[in-house]
């Protein structure tokens, strides 16, 4: 009980720094919200916006979930992700477009990397979304591993046709495209074993997997040089 009520309270806490951040920005005050953001990141994980930035995904997941329980560590890992993403926002009205890509993939990144222990589905309301935070990231390609963790978030949801359209993305961003195949390869054939229902409602019908799993073998085929 004396650990939900401090949940409760940094959760709290946390919405009133959200507003402040608002408040700043609509004052067009962006130093100021810059400065709050920093603050508000070294004090959740003990790192500046620029080491959170350079640390890996994998790193920043053991650092917020090191010795806390679940709930906790689920709430501080959506607290990071929205910090990253108020960093990059604010980055760009300061006019730091590359800052703002590399804030924002970041942000993306982490929200990937927690999707397994942290269901976007019970993210609290402030926290930005898989989908919103790839809409303002624009057109431009997104790196290898972005990829592949879309194509894990997209299967853990049922969204199989949008899995299959970034898996197809990763074998065209990467230029050994053999791990890229394997990975596909694995994804229609776990679709194979689903029953009809449960493929149209990923909007992927049996026929294109099947499809796709001809394209990938043949695909694989030709970038091993032709050897089975």
């Amino acid at each position: 009980m004396i650990r939900q009520d401090y949940i409760l309270r940094l959760i709290e806490k946390f919405g009133q720094i959200l507003n402040q951040i608002v408040t700043h920005t609509r004052a067009q005050n962006l130093d100021e919200a810059k400065e709050l953001i920093a603050r508000t990141t070294e004090e959740l994980v003990g790192l500046s916006v620029d080491s959170v930035a350079a640390l890996s995904e994998s790193k920043l997941v053991s650092l917020l979930i090191a010795g806390l329980p679940h709930h906790e560590a689920r709430q501080r890992s959506f607290m990071l992700v929205t910090l990253l993403n108020e960093a990059a926002d604010n980055a760009g009205r300061l006019g730091d477009a590359a800052g703002e890509r590399v804030l924002k993939l970041k942000a993306l990144n982490l929200l990937l990397a927690i999707g397994q222990f942290a269901e976007e589905d019970v993210a609290p309301q402030y926290a930005p979304k898989v989908d919103g935070l790839l809409s303002e990231l624009g057109e431009a390609p997104l790196p290898p591993r972005t990829l592949v963790g879309l194509v894990q978030h997209y299967e853990l949801y049922g969204m199989l046709a949008k899995a299959e359209d970034r898996l197809f993305d990763l074998i065209e961003a990467v230029d050994d495209r053999r791990p890229a195949l394997e990975l596909a390869n694995g994804f229609f054939r776990r679709q194979l074993a689903k029953d009809d229902e449960e493929l149209a409602r990923g909007e992927l019908p049996r026929a294109e997997v099947e499809e796709g799993l001809m394209e990938v073998e043949k695909r694989y085929l030709a970038a091993s040089g032709g050897q089975g």
